[in-house]
């Protein structure tokens, strides 16, 4: 008898573990990529937390040539597609990723091009990394 009652007791703690671990995969939060709106810029995609995403300019559709000190100021924006979602105005289909050969990094793309963030943004709706040395520039959807 004491046997059996340990028995249905782990029963009980595995399916409460199980059904506890599935409820934080559900809860698993989503990037979420946003539209803003500057009078001198226009629209812009941001992250979930408001900070501007920017392409560079030498930049070729899935391939991204900021490493090193440049990717030091500028952070590539790691996400695979799976785990974004889009505000309305946007379409998830104009997304994408693609393994950035030095590091394995997921690095996300919006319509091929590769995201970045800028390190001089400090704070949500900064746009300070816009039109450095006429390369880097928010990306308008």
């Amino acid at each position: 008898m004491k046997r059996q009652n340990a028995l249905l007791i782990i029963a009980a703690v595995a399916i409460l573990a199980a059904f506890a671990f599935g409820i934080g995969l559900a809860q698993e939060e989503k990037e979420i990529i946003k539209i803003a709106h500057k009078a001198e810029l226009g629209k812009y995609l941001t992250s979930s937390d408001g900070r501007a995403l920017y392409y560079f300019k030498k930049d070729s559709p899935g391939k991204s040539e900021c490493s090193g000190k440049c990717a030091e100021k500028w952070p590539v924006y790691c996400y695979k597609t799976a785990n974004i979602a889009v505000s309305e105005g946007l379409n998830i289909a104009d997304f994408d990723f693609f393994l950035r050969p030095a590091d394995g990094q997921a690095h996300l793309t919006y319509k091929g091009m590769p995201l970045y963030n800028y390190i001089g943004d400090k704070n949500p709706g900064d746009t300070n990394g816009h039109g450095i040395n006429g390369l880097w520039f928010v990306v308008n959807p």
